[in-house]
């Protein structure tokens, strides 16, 4: 009799069906059937009876994982496990493995993308030309620009290499602070408040552990100002979309790129917005990444079963 897995990524196969030929072979699969993440009251239902799970970034809380009977493994497609509440696993006996791809070109190139994209209005102006509109809209330069980073880990260090021929002013806010790395790319670590009030371009790459607090709230974004580009690709819980929709709508700061959403498929007001660019959540989307990431998050299953 083969053991019980749920694949709650909907996108898992997608680039290589190959894949999920391996895991029907020697699994009983339960797929994610809705084309998104799952809900809570979804992914209760779902696990009920699986012995391992190829997990994505849905939230599995204790109430969750208290519905889950035979649960063995989460083998988390991707790098962060705060979705995961890792005390309930330690009692439970449940293992929890992540990938060790390496997700930091992709979503540092998103960023860059997003930073080049808003400055130059390319959404804009892409628009116009497909209603056949020849508009030019004055753009910026951003060299010189002082670029604020939000947990300075592996990612925000990525970007920090691979920006540097933009002669970015930059300022970090994290927790452990690498002096050697600082001090070779001219950082200045700051606290969160500093870093608000002086940044022009703002860029998160925090984990998101309290779901109950946001990493910026309205008390961060007052501190900004009409110039400031806020940018997220880390977990959407860590800004306050409501905070955030209400400047934005008062152009209080000059705008937001966003790629993560508290909630997913994301179908709010900021879609009505001119000074937002929006991506489904497509930061370590790229082809060779997300590939490398599925193959070990299925090896990882396998071994641990």
């Amino acid at each position: 009799m083969k053991q019980k897995i749920l694949i709650a990524t909907a996108s898992f196969g997608e680039l290589d069906p190959t894949i999920l030929d391996k895991l029907q072979d020697s699994y009983e699969c339960v797929f994610n059937q809705t084309g998104r993440k799952l809900t809570s009251e979804e992914l209760s239902k779902l696990i009920v009876d699986v012995e391992g799970i190829i997990a994505g970034t849905e939230q599995y809380s204790k109430d969750i994982l208290g519905h889950a009977k035979n649960l063995k493994v989460i083998s988390r497609v991707g790098i962060g496990i705060d979705n995961i509440d890792l005390d309930f696993c330690q009692e439970a006996n449940i293992a929890v493995l992540s990938t060790k791809t390496d997700l930091s070109y992709s979503v540092a190139e998103l960023v860059i993308t997003q930073i080049l994209s808003f400055y130059r209005n390319i959404p804009s102006h892409h628009k116009d030309f497909k209603e056949n509109l020849w508009k030019r809209k004055m753009g910026e330069t951003i060299n010189g620009k002082t670029l604020g980073i939000i947990g300075l880990g592996k990612i925000g260090k990525r970007l920090v290499e691979i920006t540097s021929g933009f002669n970015f002013e930059l300022l970090a806010c994290d927790l452990c602070k690498d002096e050697d790395f600082a001090k070779k790319y001219s950082i200045e670590y700051c606290d969160m408040d500093y870093l608000c009030s002086n940044a022009e371009i703002i860029s998160i790459h925090a984990n998101s552990k309290n779901s109950d607090k946001h990493l910026i709230s309205s008390d961060q974004i007052s501190l900004m100002n009409t110039k400031t580009l806020l940018i997220n690709t880390s977990r959407g819980n860590n800004v306050d979309e409501l905070a955030l929709l209400e400047a934005l709508k008062n152009n209080a700061i000059a705008g937001a790129c966003l790629d993560v959403f508290k909630s997913e498929p994301y179908k709010g007001e900021f879609t009505s917005l001119e000074n937002v660019i929006l991506t489904p959540h497509i930061g370590g989307y790229t082809s060779n990444v997300r590939k490398d990431l599925e193959t070990e998050a299925l090896e990882n299953l396998r071994k641990s079963l």
